[in-house]
């Protein structure tokens, strides 16, 4: 029986153990915790060797054991695993959990190898949790007996040291979880950062900092979203709830090894209720390679969705128009272009009007300012990018269509973005030059048909002139012998014979016979010019007043005469035949009244003017024009217009049509003076003549040596060519 004093003793010592244990448990390590307990818990009970068997998670088996620092026994590390219910303490303890005291001088059974197996008295008390022993505290070698007080003591003190030791065992796990989890975060080749709730970084691991070449201070506090600088409107916290913490964003970032791709993964973190913002895990991975190698894939599936498209464009569309119509869907349906159009150029003018295109697609512009850019791509031969234009236009491609070095049209593109890509410029260029040859070849095709109809109209003019030419002929010579026995049977009867009327008759009849043989003869280009140099400019100024008179005074003669000193090989009389022929059918067309403007100038026709004009020749030509303002002819007219007994003339009520000479013989003597004539004309639009006669020469430093026009003539619109 202890003392009532000494168990007060006790107590309160074990209170000033209590707290010594909670001032060490900060800096001590577990093992170094327990040691420390079972020294004290030791003296307490006077007890020179003390002892902690742990119990693994289960309640099973004995884990490991460890010693006072005065035991033999201290610097060993039992590794026993025996089972609890196999040892007599640990059966006794399972039975009842309430400390033991066992004063035997005999070993126990069952007890695990080492000093307490030897021992002559011990005390032994169970920590329990949940019902679940978890260790077994003990102390042997008192010099005396263990009473009950010794065992409350021992129970007393166990629990305190086991609810310090499970709190140090938690603290320790939460280490090396934490540094576990650090290791693990700084080991891993993703970006990884933490953010508050305002979004700046709180946490950055090594592979953070390095991808944005900072330092982990210089990051701490940084606005995430500021980091991303090319993200100017990013913002990865938009839509992030509670029901929806986790959102994954793939975003451009500039750094100083370039701009680089980002995957992140961002996930809320929410309170227990749900409703705080605590801040954001963030995890990230470069994939710029991935990325790229998929743009590249995207590219290449592009491109060979636009140049199946194209060619299938190439070999079903029947004209230019359809084949640039077919191509601006193409861009806008599968390059995902906002919009795109397309024109004909033919030289280096686009013949459109602002706002008005031959092939569209996708969405216009109300006022596009792709017109004028379109012109300064197609004059400057190379295609232009434009970023940043009004009427809503981000940027616009305007791509120049020539081949062999002929200006064709102009394709204008319309993104959707500001970007320009280099890839994008290299696909447009061969597209456009695809295009371009693919318009080519419909040029020349529809030159080629020209110049054969062309050619067959020739030729079935060159067959008629040799009809009417050998026609005219055999009927010039039958006329020479009916007008010369006329005069003579004319002369041999007196002035009052009554045959002399009918003998006038058949002389002026065959006059306007001779006549109409010679206009035939013109035609077919067989008779006689009396050839001789003439400024054209002279003889069209000396021949106005006559021409104003035969126009009268409802039309206005007009004269722009621009080759003044230029000289051509013609023959005047016939050429002035000519310049009246068509003066009368200029105002044959023009009964109400209007204009005929007759326009010289000295021009040099190259080999594609000759080309597309059948019957042309290249080389320096004095040029006359004349324009009328009169009712025009159609394409079937205009087809037949220089074939002699054709009448361009419309059939009014109670007039008859004209004999259909004048053009035919206007074409003869054109043709035979080595000179080029064509017809321009459409319904409504007026009739355009043009003549073109070869210049000669003039003598060096004669004041007459002029350059030719600084412009050269440019080929007409469609119009029948002879």
């Amino acid at each position: 029986m202890e003392p009532p004093g000494k168990n007060q003793l006790r107590l309160e010592l074990a209170l000033v153990f209590r707290f010594e244990l909670l001032q060490i448990a900060d800096e001590a390590s577990l093992s170094e915790l327990v040691s420390f307990s079972l020294d004290r818990i030791g003296e307490l009970l006077e007890s020179p060797f003390g002892f902690c068997h742990f119990v693994d998670s289960v309640g099973e088996r004995f884990s490991r054991v460890q010693w006072s620092t005065n035991s033999p026994l201290a610097s060993l590390a039992d590794g026993s695993s025996a089972p609890l219910a196999e040892t007599f303490i640990g059966a006794e303890l399972l039975r009842e959990p309430r400390p033991l005291a066992l004063n035997h001088p005999s070993p126990l059974p069952g007890t695990p190898a080492g000093r307490a197996s030897e021992a002559e008295r011990m005390l032994v008390a169970p920590v329990c949790r949940e019902d679940q022993i978890v260790a077994l505290l003990g102390v042997c070698d008192k010099s005396g007996d263990y009473t009950q007080a010794d065992a409350d003591l021992l129970g007393f003190t166990a629990d305190l040291t086991w609810e310090v030791v499970e709190r140090q065992r938690t603290r320790e796990a939460l280490f090396a979880s934490e540094a576990l989890y650090r290791s693990l975060v700084e080991d891993l080749p993703a970006l990884v950062c933490t953010l508050d709730s305002s979004g700046r970084v709180s946490l950055a691991n090594r592979g953070f900092c390095e991808f944005f070449a900072r330092s982990a201070p210089e990051l701490i506090g940084a606005e995430f979203a500021q980091l991303h600088a090319n993200e100017e409107d990013w913002d990865p916290f938009t839509e992030v709830s509670p029901a929806q913490p986790t959102r994954d964003h793939l975003v451009s970032v500039q750094v100083p090894r370039g701009e680089r791709w980002m995957r992140w993964t961002i996930r809320a973190l929410f309170g227990d209720d749900q409703a705080e913002l605590r801040g954001y895990h963030c995890v990230g991975e470069d994939v710029s390679v991935e990325r790229e190698a998929q743009q590249d894939l995207e590219r290449a599936n592009l491109r060979w969705r636009l140049r199946s498209q194209i060619n299938a464009t190439l070999a079903h569309s029947e004209d230019a128009e359809e084949l640039l119509r077919s191509a601006c869907e193409a861009f806008v349906s599968h390059a995902g272009y906002r919009a795109s159009y397309a024109q004909l150029a033919r030289g280096d003018d686009l013949e459109l009007e602002p706002g008005r295109w031959l092939a569209a697609a996708g969405r216009l512009p109300t006022e596009p300012p792709a017109f004028e850019l379109a012109r300064e791509a197609l004059a400057t031969r190379s295609y232009r990018v434009y970023c940043h234009l009004p009427a809503g236009c981000l940027r616009i491609y305007a791509l120049p269509l020539i081949a062999h070095d002929d200006r064709l049209g102009v394709l204008c593109l319309e993104g959707k973005t500001s970007l320009q890509l280099d890839h994008e410029l290299e696909l447009l260029d061969e597209l456009g030059a695809a295009l371009a040859h693919g318009l080519r070849a419909f040029q020349l095709e529809a030159e080629r048909d020209e110049s054969l109809h062309a050619l067959r109209h020739s030729q079935r003019l060159e067959s008629i002139g040799r009809l009417v030419g050998g026609l005219a002929h055999d009927l010039n010579n039958m006329l020479n012998i009916v007008l010369g026995n006329a005069n003579l049977a004319l002369e041999a009867l007196e002035a009052q014979h009554p045959a002399r009327a009918k003998l006038d008759s058949v002389l002026g009849t065959s006059e306007r016979m001779a006549r109409l043989v010679r206009t035939l003869l013109a035609f077919s280009r067989r008779q006689t010019l009396q050839l001789r140099s003439l400024e054209l400019d002279s003889l069209v100024r000396g021949l106005a007043e006559i021409l104003q008179s035969l126009l009268g005074d409802a039309i206005t003669l007009k004269l722009a005469l621009g080759a003044t000193g230029q000289m051509v090989e013609a023959d005047p009389v016939q050429l002035e035949q000519v310049l009246i022929h068509l003066a009368l059918n200029a105002r044959e067309a023009m009964p109400d009244g209007g204009q005929l403007e007759l326009t010289t100038s000295w021009q040099s026709l190259g080999e594609d003017f000759a080309r597309s004009h059948s019957g042309a020749q290249a080389g320096e030509f004095v040029y006359l024009s004349l324009v009328d303002t009169g009712c025009g002819m159609d394409e079937q007219t205009l087809a037949r217009a220089f074939e002699p007994f054709f009448s361009t003339r419309r059939r009014t009520a109670g007039e008859e049509l004209g004999l259909g000479l004048g053009l035919s013989m206007a074409y003869g003597i054109i043709k035979q003076s080595r000179g080029h004539i064509s017809l321009e004309s459409a319904l409504g639009k007026g009739t355009t003549v043009h003549l073109y006669l070869p210049r000669i020469p003039t003598k060096a430093g004669d004041k007459d040596a002029l350059e030719p026009a600084p412009v050269a003539l440019a080929p007409p619109p469609p119009h029948t060519t002879l």
